[in-house]
């Protein structure tokens, strides 16, 4: 099943910007979006990102048919995770 996860960027999360508006047109289409939230500023680092993204790799959530949007920091943390984890079919926009 296809679904969505917005990445955000170091200084904040998509909640209270674009991502309410995304997550309501996934929606409509039958098709789940994620809205992680990360710490952000001083607290953002790699390791604490990927901790946040394992759980719903662990939980199969993200799989041949998830699409990212990524913002600011989210492209480069995106490419960087989805390298380590071998994840060679994700999408990102």
């Amino acid at each position: 099943m296809k679904n969505v996860f917005v990445i955000h960027g170091y200084n904040g999360d998509t909640s209270e910007t674009f991502g309410p508006y995304l997550k309501s047109e996934c929606e409509t289409r039958k098709i789940t979006c994620f809205l992680p939230i990360f710490p952000v500023k001083q607290e953002a680092t790699f390791e604490k990102w990927v901790r946040v993204m394992d759980e719903f790799l662990e939980k199969g959530l993200i799989h041949e048919q998830t699409i990212v949007i990524a913002h600011s920091l989210g492209t480069q943390f995106w490419v960087k995770y989805a390298f380590l984890r071998n994840l060679r079919y994700s999408n990102i926009y």
